[in-house]
């Protein structure tokens, strides 16, 4: 059971970090008034669509922060997978621990939770701050990628018989 600690913790950090991007999403949106004190941005939402008498600045941050929630959420869905493939098939690895399957994976996420943190903070700000973000979070994903392409490429490679050393 403790083998998938590090997935499951990284799981339940990496959503609570899109629902808190969720959050502040909410908070710029539902912060936009307009002339007549009326929220701008109702059910549904569409940011896109700028009510008269709503304040352009607090329009666009409402839509800044709506793109980067949006974006956010669909790497989550890219790189969950990823967490319980090295998670699960790690150890399969030649040499590798499952103590280090576990920090790997805590890692990896750590190091992805805090690119996302800035990408969302940067571009809910303006979309060109977004980079530096951007970039480390890619950076992390692209670890978590390899990092499950060789560990799922041992595990089946040991499910066809092939002995890979311990």
């Amino acid at each position: 059971m403790e083998a998938h600690a590090a997935a499951a913790v990284a799981t339940v950090g990496l959503t609570g970090n899109s629902v808190f991007s969720l959050l502040k999403m909410i908070r710029a949106r539902y912060s936009v008034k307009t002339s007549e004190g009326k929220p701008a941005f109702p059910h549904p939402y569409r940011p896109w669509e700028v009510p008269e008498g709503t304040p352009e600045a607090g329009a666009e941050k409402a839509y800044l922060a709506y793109k980067a929630f949006e974006n956010s959420k669909e790497w989550l869905q890219l790189i969950l997978p990823l967490v319980w493939v090295l998670s699960l098939s790690g150890e399969s690895v030649p040499y590798v621990t499952q103590t280090g399957v576990q920090l790997l994976t805590l890692g990896l996420a750590g190091g992805y939770a805090i690119g996302d943190r800035l990408y969302f903070s940067g571009y809910s700000e303006t979309a060109p701050k977004r980079i530096r973000g951007f970039y480390i979070r890619t950076l992390f994903c692209k670890g978590f990628l390899v990092a499950s392409a060789v560990s799922a490429a041992c595990l089946g490679l040991r499910a066809m018989g092939v002995a890979l050393p311990a």
